[in-house]
């Protein structure tokens, strides 16, 4: 399932209440959440389900208010997202094996550090 939510001036509120819903996603793929007021805190609680989520393939934040701050808390998600996901691959094969996110997508828009963001992603 897709969502765009752009343009709802859902703040950092919103955004709490979005990362604590990517925590129990189980059918999520897309999420546009542009254009919202975003700042720094609410990106990092997004960013926080984030790393829980092993579904979600295209996230976009584009045009919302946050910087370095919260483009390194997506990156340390994505980080925590790909050994998470090696564990759990590695204890169902009974063997380590490669990590890997499901996240293939990720727009920050003009974020400061969103380079290091896509460099994640590769």
């Amino acid at each position: 399932a897709e969502l765009d939510i752009s343009a709802n001036r859902l703040g950092d509120v919103g955004a709490r209440a979005i990362g604590l819903a990517l925590n129990d996603n189980k059918g999520l793929v897309a999420l546009a959440a542009e254009s919202n007021g975003i700042g720094d805190g609410g990106c990092v609680a997004l960013a926080g389900g984030l790393a829980y989520n092993g579904v979600l393939e295209e996230l976009r934040l584009g045009g919302n208010q946050f910087g370095r701050a919260a483009v390194e808390a997506l990156i340390q998600a994505l980080q925590q997202q790909r050994l998470r996901a090696g564990g759990e691959r590695a204890e169902a094969a009974g063997r380590a094996s490669e990590t890997g996110s499901t996240l293939r997508i990720c727009d920050v828009g003009a974020a400061i550090g969103g380079d290091a963001l896509l460099a994640e992603l590769r």
